[in-house]
């Protein structure tokens, strides 16, 4: 909605919801802009690459406001005399047709209304539909919308009998994920970028199960960005993925990757076709990297510290000349333990 490059930005007694950009989807304050916000609140925007409600930092100055809550239930914010909000610490914005006059609970999974405890309309942590959608005002809960509404360290699982591929909307963009979460497939679901963007962006903690990743086309990792974030991937399938630098199935920038009982494969990249690794860490146990195809590394371009332990590295093309592992670090930081084995081409 507002881009403050350079300038001074102040918002008082407002309300920024419901706007979409690529990053600060309510503002987006550039380093060199001064930000005030008091007494408003920034909810429930969108932002197709990172931070949903505010890009950038707020000033010192700054206060009393309802920022960056992703609600279920809401109700009407409280001016005092002076035009100051006083149940800031309390309240949920109000923009669905669910909410109930009155309703108190900072977007809990229940909640009291005079005293009585009530259901929830939407199960926010339970996807039911296959269509990647944005829409909080009908039933249908999309994977996207469940990663939006879900609190720190929830798990979302996939409603019984709901099998096949959600095939990423161009216009919505990756799967942006900033806070902890288990994302659990049940090896039924597939996310599909067509070709078109990455598919999930992790600045956080992100734990992945019974998952295939496929179609991601971005410049850092193809199918899955981690960014100085902690991501565990479990008997998931990261294939058909395509990055134009580096990590075509994987790219963790300075964070801690782990890929168990998986298969990385098929995927290119001009580094790392398989994984790419960036001064981070990278264990690898009980996994299949193969087929993958990169300039240096075929299926592991590795920058940081790197275990394979029970795996097998096949397969993989460099065109440079290193077609399984290049590592750019000192020895003592590559292990490769017990039955892996390791036969690539280039």
């Amino acid at each position: 909605m507002w881009y403050n490059s350079s300038g001074t930005l102040t918002v008082t007694n407002s309300t920024i919801s419901g706007n979409t950009g690529t990053s600060g989807g309510g503002i987006y304050n550039y380093s060199s802009g001064t930000l005030t916000v008091n007494n408003s609140i920034v909810a429930l925007n969108y932002a197709t690459f990172s931070s949903a409600n505010i890009f950038g930092v707020l000033s010192a100055a700054s206060g009393n406001n309802f920022l960056d809550y992703n609600p279920w239930f809401v109700c009407e914010p409280v001016f005092n005399a002076s035009g100051q909000l006083t149940n800031h610490d309390e309240i949920d914005l109000r923009l669905t047709q669910y909410s109930p006059e009155g309703a108190i609970d900072k977007g809990a999974v229940d909640l009291r209304y005079d005293g009585n405890l009530m259901t929830p309309p939407v199960n926010y942590s339970v996807v039911t539909t296959l269509d990647d959608q944005l829409d909080l005002t009908n039933d249908a809960v999309s994977l996207r919308e469940a990663i939006y509404m879900a609190r720190e360290y929830t798990e979302i699982i996939f409603a019984e009998g709901l099998a096949g591929t959600i095939y990423l909307d161009p216009k919505l963009g990756q799967l942006y994920v900033d806070k902890g979460l288990k994302i659990d497939g049940a090896g039924l679901i597939t996310l599909d970028g067509q070709n078109n963007t990455l598919v999930l962006h992790n600045v956080s903690s992100l734990e992945l199960v019974g998952l295939t990743i496929t179609g991601g086309y971005a410049e850092h990792g193809g199918g899955i960005y981690n960014s100085s974030g902690t991501l565990t991937v479990t008997n998931s399938t990261i294939s058909g993925n395509t990055s134009t630098f580096g990590g075509g199935g994987i790219y963790n920038s300075s964070g801690t990757l782990t890929v168990t009982n998986s298969t990385i494969s098929g995927n290119t990249g001009t580094s790392g076709g398989g994984i790419y690794s960036s001064s981070g860490t990278l264990t690898v146990t009980n996994s299949t990297i193969s087929g993958n195809t990169g300039y240096s590394g075929g299926g592991i371009c590795n920058y940081g510290t790197l275990t394979v332990t029970n795996s097998t590295i096949s397969g993989n093309t460099g065109t440079s000349g290193v077609g399984g592992i290049t590592t750019h670090v000192p020895s003592n930081s590559f292990s490769f333990f017990h039955s892996s084995s390791f036969a690539s081409i280039g």
